[in-house]
């Protein structure tokens, strides 16, 4: 602990308040209700979806949020998230309160303790998973010991230098709020030219009627069946699987090995099962219609590799195309409804194809390519910025 740090246990600092839920009495008022899911993973509010909910006045009385109050789950969490998420609300407004799953902590005393230098270490506790030993496991819900939690120890500066650690914190959350903001207009103008692309072509001037609508005249109107083929991939036992690579064995490609980059290997698979990374992947049960491309390796029978004629169509087209919001959409109507989504050889090659001529294709996916750069660059420079939140509340709350 630095030598100008005072220890605090968190019940020391805070005021702990239970939640409310719908009131009972007649003498009700009707107010907005933070829930757990209107926790983010950040520590931000999502209130689109906040409940309106009638809570017996006098209740509310004593649970109406003000500003500063820092919000904490209690029951919730699960296999890999342990419960004790916070947020710190911070609007003005009246008529805010919170569930019988949360509790307010609300500082006792402003002239030692800095609510949102105190959020900041919370957040940070939970981020780190030290409320994970601290929860209680029932069936299917995880509830925060709250006398472990609020005895844990906060290590407080003066007042002046939570306010200034809480600054620093504070304006690096805006930058990724900004930055966040930028990645979301990119890929609303990304969506909305796709679709103006995939419409309208680039600098056409006569158009004809098909049965989706207007198209280019000098577009071909084709259904997949026309312009490639699928082939599955392998279904193989796990006996059959390998840890290591080895001579003659392959990656595995799983949209779970995909996610978590741990590789199993088959060995000497039939070449139709093989995968190079110019080739193009979709996934035809589970999570159907994901495009994946720039992986080698065995492919699994949950997956389609698309054979195209490369000579007329440009790769990069058609996975735009296939991430199209329509043609997802068609992929997932086509797959069914059911607990697993199934596509099938037929049903894909009858989804219709828009085919401009080929020059154009690549033109269409060299604008939806800058873009994505450009949305790729806002995603870097914020997990950049929440590297650098997080390096500095380990720093400053170690």
């Amino acid at each position: 602990m630095k030598n100008n740090y005072k220890k605090y246990k968190i019940k020391d600092i805070f005021e702990v308040i239970n939640g409310l839920w719908i009131g009972k009495t007649s003498d009700l008022v009707e107010c907005k209700v933070i829930r757990n899911t209107n926790f983010k993973n950040n520590g931000g509010m999502n209130l689109k979806d906040v409940a309106i909910l009638n809570v017996d006045k006098k209740a509310l009385s004593t649970r109406e949020l003000i500003c500063g109050d820092i919000i904490l789950e209690k029951s919730g969490g699960s296999d890999v998230q342990p419960v004790g998420r916070v947020i710190l609300f911070d609007l003005e407004e009246k008529f805010y309160s919170f569930s019988n799953f949360t509790s307010c902590l609300r500082v006792k005393d402003k002239n030692i303790f800095y609510s949102r230098y105190c959020f900041y270490f919370l957040f940070n506790f939970w981020l780190n998973k030290n409320t994970e030993n601290i929860q209680r496991r029932t069936t299917g819900i995880r509830n925060l010991d709250m006398n472990l939690y609020l005895d844990v120890n906060i290590n407080l500066p003066s007042l002046e230098e939570q306010k200034k650690i809480a600054d620093i914190l504070t304006s690096v959350d805006e930058n990724i709020l900004k930055t966040n903001e930028a990645v979301n207009e990119s890929e609303k103008l990304k969506n909305g030219l796709m679709e103006e692309l995939f419409s309208r072509g680039i600098d056409h001037k006569k158009f004809k009627e098909t049965k989706i609508g207007r198209i280019p005249e000098d577009w071909e109107f084709k259904k997949m069946s026309d312009i490639c083929t699928v082939r599955q991939g392998l279904q193989i036992p796990i006996t059959q699987r390998f840890k290591e690579p080895g001579e003659n064995r392959y990656k595995y490609i799983t949209i779970k090995n995909l996610k978590d980059n741990n590789f199993e290997y088959i060995e000497s698979p039939k070449q139709s099962v093989i995968c190079k990374e110019d080739d193009i992947l979709m996934t035809r049960t589970g999570n159907t219609g994901t495009v994946v491309c720039g992986v080698d390796g065995v492919f699994h029978n949950n997956f389609f590799m698309v054979d195209y004629n490369r000579n007329s169509i440009s790769k990069d087209y058609l996975i735009y195309y296939l991430n199209r919001r329509p043609i997802q959409k068609t992929i997932l109507d086509k797959a069914g409804l059911t607990t697993i989504p199934d596509l099938n050889h037929g049903d894909f090659y009858s989804i219709f194809f828009l085919m401009p001529k080929l020059e154009e294709q690549k033109k269409i996916a060299e604008i939806l390519m800058k873009i994505d750069n450009k949305i790729n660059n806002y995603k870097e420079i914020k997990n950049n910025l929440i590297n650098l939140k997080n390096g500095l509340m380990n720093e400053f709350f170690k």
